[in-house]
């Protein structure tokens, strides 16, 4: 384990400390947790995981035979 020192505005330590009691766990595993969640985010948000995701999805609605035309239709006409 490293230590570490950074200063933060109060409003994050009230949320830290609020945290760390909701989930009975210490501070510095709400920071861990935080960290791992946004490092997460992160590689989920990139391009990449994007259209990966985007063609998942529009292989699974192809599966299931959704009829887009109608989609499209429907929703163009739902718009006006």
């Amino acid at each position: 384990m490293t230590k570490s020192t950074y200063s933060l505005d109060p409003a994050s330590i009230d949320k830290i400390d609020y945290l760390a009691k909701r989930w009975h766990v210490s501070k510095t595993e709400v920071v861990r947790c935080a960290l791992k969640m946004a490092s997460e985010h992160e590689v989920a948000a990139s391009p990449e995981a994007k259209i990966a995701t985007l063609r998942r999805l529009q292989k699974e609605f192809r599966e299931a035979g959704v009829d887009f035309a109608r989609w499209k239709r429907d929703t163009k006409r739902g718009r006006r």
